[in-house]
């Protein structure tokens, strides 16, 4: 019996002797792929910024903005509809409009036509790309929420050719940041600017029922550019790889660094390097972006509308380069999520449309359904639409189950008979 167990003992140590030898032959640095040149679809030329440059003049020196930190000026969290808090708190929103100074002027030149509004490319660091500065849009939007807010207290004076006015330069820089945008973050604050230029837009039309016509031309269909997903996707691709390939400098780094401020583990597996191929792991992550191109290539609107329901989920374990294919697998946040969310602003679009038309063709409130049902909308967007049971609200459902995407996507109606 003691000879049979010190058998099974010795074949099974050599057995694990052999695996964890097989294991390190295939997780080793002279196990790395060889290098080669990023796929060109994800490393496209950046777009070309123009001599005038809205983005220029809103980051520069001079656009200092310091505008109040309470609403009426401080809304939308949480998907609110900034235009009806206007609407109630005009007053108010005209005195704290009087702190933009300079900042007025600055916002208006950026909102005159033949300005370019090409998003500057990022430009990682070679060295530590992690600590690569955020890009700043907060004078992009605060920029965008003035002409709104303009446009609304104009249309309250009465003034509805200044409303109008103000209205198609938010119009311009809106569909600007949406053409122009490179990075995932520049386009979600063009995804933003737009939501809330549609829902001014609806809120307007039930408070002056007169504009809902010459608002029209607010509401007409976005640029292709605007709703593909080749630009963001190309430049998010970027920074997992970048971090990949510097995986070898940071292990540098840790080495070194004073031994009681990285334990033994760590630096055995930095001079190691077992289990992490660095190109191998940057290729993986290629494939994967890849993969997101190939499924969106027909823009975000047909991704979203014949996306599986359930998406399976990548196993985190691999043979060769097994570190790596986690840290692989865990890079891999939700995409599609900003897919869905991009399609969202074509859902937005299509709603402000049906109700500035509603509104314009004074549809009775008892019609509303029937008036609905019979617009010939896209087959990817149609019964997306729906009434509130009393025909006062008009809801477009998200693709994302998400509470704060449906209020996103939920406009009032004007009351009539």
């Amino acid at each position: 019996m003691l000879r049979r167990l010190m058998a099974v003992l010795k074949w099974g140590g050599l057995i694990l002797l052999l695996l964890i030898g097989s294991w390190v032959a295939f997780n080793g640095p002279w196990a790395d792929a060889p290098a080669r040149p990023r796929p060109a679809a994800l490393t496209p030329a950046p777009l070309q910024v123009g001599e005038s440059s809205a983005y220029a003049m809103l980051l520069g020196e001079k656009a200092h903005v310091d505008m109040p930190s309470a609403p009426p000026w401080q809304c939308g969290a949480q998907g609110g509809n900034c235009a009806e808090v206007w609407l109630q708190q005009s007053d108010k929103l005209h005195e704290q409009l009087k702190s933009a100074g300079e900042f007025a002027g600055i916002c208006e030149a950026a909102s005159a036509e033949g300005v370019s509004w090409v998003e500057p490319a990022i430009k990682l660091p070679e060295q530590n790309p992690a600590a690569a500065p955020i890009p700043q849009f907060k004078n992009i939007t605060a920029c965008h929420r003035w002409l709104r807010a303009q446009a609304v207290l104009a249309a309250l004076d009465g003034d509805d050719t200044k409303a109008l006015q103000f209205l198609r330069r938010a119009d311009r820089t809106m569909r600007g940041a949406l053409d122009g945008a490179q990075s995932l973050i520049g386009h979600a604050i063009a995804w933003s600017l737009a939501r809330q230029q549609w829902q001014t837009l609806a809120a307007l039309a039930g408070k002056r029922p007169q504009l809902a016509g010459p608002m029209q031309e607010f509401v007409r269909p976005l640029d292709a550019v605007a709703l593909r997903t080749e630009r963001w996707i190309a430049t998010e691709s970027a920074f997992p790889q970048a971090v990949m390939r510097d995986m070898p400098r940071s292990c540098q780094a840790m080495n070194d660094a004073p031994e009681e401020v990285h334990g033994w583990l760590d630096r055995f597996w930095c001079r190691s390097k077992l289990g992490f191929l660095p190109e191998l792991s940057a290729q993986e992550m290629d494939a994967y972006f890849l993969q997101l191109l190939e499924r969106t290539h027909d823009g975000a609107v047909q991704a979203a509308a014949h996306r599986p329901a359930a998406e399976p989920t990548p196993s985190t374990w691999a043979w060769r380069n097994s570190v790596g294919h986690i840290l692989v697998v865990v890079a891999q946040p939700n995409w599609y999520q900003y897919v869905d969310k991009q399609a969202e602003v074509e859902l937005a679009r299509q709603a402000a449309e049906l109700i500035l038309r509603m509104t314009a063709e004074h549809v009775p409130t008892a019609q509303r359904e029937a008036w609905l049902q019979a617009q010939p909308l896209p087959s990817k967007t149609k019964g997306r639409f729906s009434l509130s049971a009393d025909h006062h609200q008009l809801r477009a459902q998200p693709w994302r189950d998400d509470e704060e995407a449906s209020r996103q996507l939920s406009f009032p109606l004007p009351s009539n008979s």
